[in-house]
């Protein structure tokens, strides 16, 4: 599957998109699966509770912000990949759902589990699109989008993270 086009998404994901090698997309997302094991491996619960800074994530949330936007991102493939193309769907504030989740109380194994399991599931959806589908435009946030660009940003936006856990975090 080749990069989407700069038309093809929003420029405010042009980052994630652009930091991306030119790369089997599916085998990296699933690659990406392991890396998040080996880094959980080495954060103990105490650990998880860390906040680089005042006013910043811990670990926790970090893993439940990972965790929201699979799930949406994953939907919005969903949708646009039925041919769901009439119904705009909305956007979404991070912190908003960061500050309205339990994920910093949450058990850091409990939260790593879900991540996993999450992404197992995500690489099954991701694997079961077919060309055509991969071409298929949405709405969300107000924005065209297509399948392929929400396939190549959940890639992006989490390495974004991998890199944020191994620069800030540990």
């Amino acid at each position: 599957m080749k990069k989407p086009a700069q038309d093809e998404y929003s420029s405010f994901y042009s980052g994630y998109i652009n930091s991306l090698p030119e790369t089997d997309i599916l085998k990296l997302i699933a690659d990406q699966k392991t890396e998040l094991i080996a880094i959980s491996n080495n954060i103990n619960e105490e650990k998880s509770k860390y906040r680089y800074a005042a006013n910043k994530w811990s670990i926790r949330e970090l893993i439940g912000h990972l965790i929201d936007c699979e799930r949406i991102f994953s939907y919005r493939i969903l949708r646009f990949s039925r041919g769901d193309l009439q119904n705009e769907l909305p956007g979404f504030d991070e912190n908003v759902y960061i500050a309205k989740s339990k994920y910093h109380e949450t058990e850091f194994g409990k939260l790593v589990e879900e991540l996993i399991l999450l992404r197992s599931a995500t690489v099954i959806q991701l694997q079961s699109l077919t060309e055509e589908e991969v071409n298929f435009w949405g709405v969300a946030n107000k924005n065209k989008i297509t399948v392929r660009a929400l396939i190549y940003i959940i890639a992006g936006h989490t390495n974004h993270h991998i890199s944020i856990l191994k620069e800030r975090y540990l």
